[in-house]
């Protein structure tokens, strides 16, 4: 039997971990005085906390492990999926706004 609570408390405190993470290097970076966001440190930070995570998240599961952190897994990757689509459609966006609105 699955415990769909625990699952999605493990997805929650993973992807807070993450954004947690992501927030505060992007912080740090535009105080530092940095023009661009740093991507690849990003990515690296992302993996790194996603890691440490699902390590500390699979450790506190004491039964059906493997099935608990696959399904945590999927679910991360759904959620990441989603926010990956919704950030693509809100960035086409300014490229569809002309079509719909009225000329001066």
């Amino acid at each position: 039997m699955t415990d769909w609570k625990g699952v999605i408390r493990d997805i929650v405190i993973i992807l807070v971990l993450i954004f947690i993470g992501t927030f505060l290097l992007v912080s740090i970076a535009k105080t530092a005085g940095a023009q661009k966001f740093p991507v690849t440190a990003i990515a690296v930070l992302n993996i790194l906390l996603g890691s440490i995570g699902f390590a500390i998240r699979g450790v506190a599961i004491k039964v059906n492990r493997f099935k608990h952190i696959l399904k945590v897994a999927f679910g991360v990757w759904i959620v990441g999926s989603i926010n990956v689509i919704f950030l693509m459609i809100l960035s086409l966006c300014p490229f569809f706004t002309p079509l719909f609105s009225k000329p001066a």
